[in-house]
This record gives structure tokens, C-alpha cells and sequence, in this order.
């Protein structure tokens, strides 16, 4: 898709959610702490994964999901070198942490597409499970709530089920494995792509991120015990 016309598409409801169309509360974001945190978080990333430039588009968003579930802050890499940062602008407790893990696991992602096309479920799987495990070693902090939405026991069954899938290019499919909660728990996909990635840095040593995301999902797979 064109990146006018994604832009077109996902800004208003990524910004404001059920409130398009009406009034939203008169709030501000702490600008001069957010480019801060933002500044502080690439600089720390890059020295451990560089990569060319790195664009960071921060915008409001107003969805209660965001302030609720995800502590105050989202995120989106749509292409590399492309960041936006939705950032809810009541504060929530602690919405600094959450602001550079956003961050850290966005900046992974870009300097994945630097080196592939992201189009599989596999490629979802991966990717994200990377993700988290490049923003805990980078920014340390607890295990979020999506890598940790099933049981280990879980995630094999689940895989087991997906596995013949996991080539499927079919955004349905996506969705479903990743924020539906219906026929697959909520955030298994990020649990089931952070356990898979688990297994491969415990099968891999030395850890050196650029070469680990020069490698493409299957070779992951392949590492890993999830084979």
C-alpha cells in the first residue's frame, strides 16, 4: 500500500479511536520529555544495532485500549527507517518506561526491513518475538504482558496448530493469531513468536544483533527448538 494512502487510512482511527467525529479532551504531551526519552533510547539501541537513520513520527492517540492495556504508549513501523509513536496524553504511571520499550522494540523492527520484506505470519511471529527480547536486553525492565499471554505448554499446542500456516501471507490469519481473541487467545502470536526466539538465543551464542537480524525467519526457526 502506498504510504499516503496508509497514512489516509490508519492516522485517524490510530489517533483517535472511538472519539473520531466528536470532541476529544484538551490534553498536551510532554514534548520536551518525549524527545528526550526518544533521543536517549535510539542512541542507546543504535550502539547495539546501527542502522542508517532512524525516523521517529510522534502523534496523540486517545484509545482507551492504549492507555489501559499497553500503559500509555503504542507503536508502528510501516516501513524502514519509519517510526511512529502513539503516545495517550493523560499519563499513565510509569509511561516513561513504556515510551522507550515502544521505542527499542520499533527501532528493532526498522533494522529488520533493512534486510527484509515482512509478509508471513512466520515473518510476524519472528520478528516480534525478536523485537521484545532485542528491548529487554537493550532497555532491561519486566517481561510485557503480550510475550507472556500463554503458558510454554500452550505455545507448543498453539504452534503445533499454526505451524502449516505459518508461510500464510493472509492478513485474517494475522489478525486473528495477534489481537482478535477469538479462536486464538489475545497477543498469543507475541508469545508464541517471543518463546521461539527464546530458544534460539538459547541455542545460539555469541549474541551479536547485526548479524541476528541479517538472518530471516526461517533460518530463526531453524535455530530454535520450534522446528
Amino acid at each position: 500500500m502506498p504510504e499516503k494512502t496508509y497514512l489516509k487510512r490508519s492516522l485517524p482511527w490510530s489517533i483517535f479511536a472511538e472519539y473520531k467525529g466528536k470532541s476529544v479532551p484538551n490534553y498536551k504531551l510532554p514534548n520536551k520529555e518525549l524527545i528526550n526519552l526518544i533521543r536517549k533510547t535510539i542512541v542507546k539501541s543504535y550502539s547495539s544495532l546501527p542502522v542508517s537513520h532512524t525516523n521517529v513520527f510522534v502523534f496523540p492517540t486517545f484509545s482507551p485500549f492504549v492507555k489501559h492495556n499497553m500503559g500509555g504508549s503504542t507503536g508502528y513501523t510501516p516501513h524502514k527507517n519509519t517510526i511512529q509513536l502513539y503516545v495517550h496524553p493523560e499519563q499513565v504511571k510509569g509511561w516513561q518506561q513504556k515510551v522507550t520499550n515502544t521505542i527499542a522494540h520499533e527501532y528493532s523492527h526498522s533494522a529488520i526491513m533493512q534486510h527484509h520484506t515482512w509478509q508471513t505470519l512466520l515473518d510476524s511471529l519472528i520478528y516480534e518475538g525478536l523485537a521484545e527480547h532485542f528491548r529487554e536486553k537493550i532497555m532491561g525492565g519486566k517481561r510485557s504482558a503480550w510475550s507472556k499471554a500463554v503458558s510454554l505448554k500452550q505455545v507448543q499446542k498453539f504452534w503445533k496448530q499454526l505451524k502449516s500456516h505459518s508461510h500464510s501471507d493472509d492478513y485474517k490469519l494475522y489478525h486473528k493469531v495477534f489481537f482478535e481473541g477469538k479462536e486464538y487467545p489475545k497477543w498469543v502470536g507475541y508469545t508464541i513468536g517471543y518463546e521461539i526466539f527464546k530458544s534460539f538465543l538459547n541455542n545460539t551464542k555469541p549474541h551479536d544483533w547485526k548479524a541476528i537480524v541479517k538472518l530471516n525467519s526461517s533460518e530463526i526457526l531453524a535455530n530454535s527448538s520450534f522446528k
